[in-house]
């Protein structure tokens, strides 16, 4: 039962990071945080840090509760969850200390990345302590540095790539002829 919940929620979680990807990249509006957000009566604001560790938390605690409880963990998993904790305490700890914005971030986003951290730090957790294989002629180390690779690929949240371009765009706005030509929103010398 916990194995079909963790296939069903990753390929869920796949396609809404798709649907996800794909609104932001075509809507041309980005996500409504940080110098984007539009405070109003009516909305409930978080100030940014609180905003930040409230909503990246679940995805370290959950992780950890299964790193220090389970004793399933094979070496490989338990490779991959650091990993995976050490990114999430990143995002937890230290990078709400980093903030320097005054901007708030609307309870309603803060609300659907906890949910969401939630769910991806329960399969991620879950699948590494109960499922995760160790490393063997069938899982060569080719499949570890390419799921890493999709690791950092996946962070840069489908948000990012939109986000950045969406600042690209901001700045272009701003600054006009000052703005470097040859500036890119995320690629050096590609996009």
């Amino acid at each position: 039962m916990l194995y079909a919940v963790i296939v069903i929620g990753s390929w869920l979680m796949t396609t809404c990071g798709i649907f996800v990807f794909l609104t932001l990249s075509n809507t041309g509006k980005p996500a409504e945080y940080g110098r984007y957000s539009n405070p109003s009566p009516s909305k409930s604001m978080i100030p940014a840090k609180l905003a930040w560790m409230t909503q990246e938390s679940p995805a370290f605690f959950i992780p950890f509760y299964f790193y220090w409880t389970d004793q399933h963990l094979t070496e490989y998993g338990k490779f991959l969850t650091c990993v995976f904790l050490f990114y999430y305490a990143y995002r937890t700890f230290a990078y709400p200390l980093l903030i320097r914005s005054k901007n708030e971030t609307p309870f309603e986003i803060v609300l659907m990345k906890f949910l969401f951290c939630i769910f991806n730090g329960f399969i991620q957790g879950s699948w590494n302590a109960y499922y995760q294989p160790e490393i063997d002629k069938f899982h060569p180390r080719f499949f570890v540095f390419f799921g890493i690779w999709l690791f950092v690929k996946h962070t840069s949240f489908q948000i990012i790539a939109p986000r950045a371009a969406s600042h690209h765009e901001c700045y272009k706005k701003k600054f006009g002829a000052q703005y470097p030509n040859d500036r890119m929103a995320l690629l050096p010398g590609l996009w």
